[in-house]
């Protein structure tokens, strides 16, 4: 086994779970955050504080150590997408799938609740630093 670190971008991370190509082991448990937890997670990134590492392991889409499963609303923004495993996500799970929610969308309930969120960035408090008040749902 070969360990390497990196420093991909986030949305490169989003993109390639998009592609059906960085997928989740069937191991990992169920997508539980909040509106809140996601609204929280995107004011962090607004403010450049360091979000924690994501723990990725490269695999050939024909010898997959686990079982892939898509990260929670793929199927329903790509309902094309095949699964072509070349990444497994098997930590972080929890904060790329809220930012795929917040980015793409999917009409998927968030938990405990009943209907779908959209997440939005007021670009006018942004400006004037207020992020606390810049992100809403």
């Amino acid at each position: 086994m070969n360990l390497s670190q990196s420093k991909e971008k986030i949305l490169d991370l989003i993109k390639v779970a998009y592609k059906g190509e960085l997928v989740l082991p069937d191991f990992q448990r169920n997508f539980v955050w909040q509106r809140s937890d996601i609204e929280e997670l995107i004011k962090s990134l607004l403010e450049n504080v360091f979000i924690g590492t994501f723990l990725i392991l490269d695999t050939n889409h024909r010898v997959i150590p686990f079982k892939p499963i898509f990260i929670q609303g793929v199927q329903k923004v790509n309902p094309e997408v095949k699964q072509n495993p070349k990444k497994l996500l098997l930590d972080g799970q929890q904060r790329l799938t809220a930012i795929f929610y917040a980015i793409y969308s999917p009409n998927l309930p968030l938990r405990y609740t009943e209907t779908p969120y959209k997440f939005f960035i007021d670009l006018e408090k942004l400006a004037k630093d207020d992020v606390e008040n810049a992100v809403f749902s």
